[in-house]
């Protein structure tokens, strides 16, 4: 039941919220619904208002201010955590993250992978 109404709630919001003109994207079925602001200025504005609604609603808001070395920061953190944590369940084929950062050009340029 509660799967359920998670998958209902997910294509629910992301539905209802293109519906009224927004921009979303992802999967329709994601309980992660990215909504596109276009707007730098008002990312935080829509955040704060968000969050002081009577019944306060957090939404994380991601800036697109990020510079390779910050993304190469990030997939060392993933990948030792990961190891820890043992969360790498993927089948594939494995890269070192060492080997992933060399290579960040040749991986964007990959076709779609599985």
């Amino acid at each position: 039941m509660r799967l359920r109404r998670l998958a209902f709630n997910a294509r629910y919001l992301n539905r209802g919220l293109r519906k009224l003109g927004f921009i979303t994207y992802g999967n329709d079925d994601s309980p992660v619904v990215p909504l596109l602001l276009f707007h730098p200025g008002k990312m935080a504005v829509f955040s704060r208002m968000m969050r002081t609604r009577a019944t306060p609603i957090v939404v994380v808001v991601v800036a697109a201010a990020h510079t390779k070395e910050d993304v190469d920061e990030v997939l060392r953190a993933c990948d030792e955590i990961g190891d820890l944590l043992d969360l790498k369940q993927a089948s594939g084929e494995r890269w070192p993250v060492e080997e992933i950062i060399k290579r960040a050009v040749e991986l964007v340029r990959m076709p779609e992978m599985p």
